[in-house]
């Protein structure tokens, strides 16, 4: 939504000041290091033009991030031992922690 965003525009002039993005999967037009190609994403805009100057990215160490165009202020939150989007699923410590990280981050 928020590239959605930064490319249309929003009603009232309002502005995209951060994005969340969660245990993320996409891919661009050229597999980055081991990461397989994919088909399902041609024609798909760049990241480089993601709204807003910050970003928070939470990842799970056997998760997989991949550097993109954009630039801006990068936080991350690791998980270490867990799976894509273990926090939906299982109510944890690690859960609890990614939870915190993010309400930091929306309250910055």
């Amino acid at each position: 939504m928020a590239l959605r965003a930064s490319i249309e525009g929003l009603n009232g002039d309002v502005k995209i000041l951060g994005t969340y993005l969660a245990h993320f999967y996409f891919w661009g037009s050229k597999p980055v290091g081991s990461e397989s190609s994919i088909d399902l994403v041609e024609g798909a805009p760049s990241l480089a033009g993601l709204g807003g100057c910050r970003l928070l990215v939470s990842v799970a160490e056997k998760d997989e991030l991949m550097e993109s165009g954009w630039k801006g202020e990068v936080e991350l939150i690791e998980e270490e031992g867990e799976d894509h989007a273990f926090h939906i699923l299982n109510y944890t410590e690690n859960a609890k922690s990614l939870m915190k990280g993010l309400a930091c981050f929306l309250v910055k």
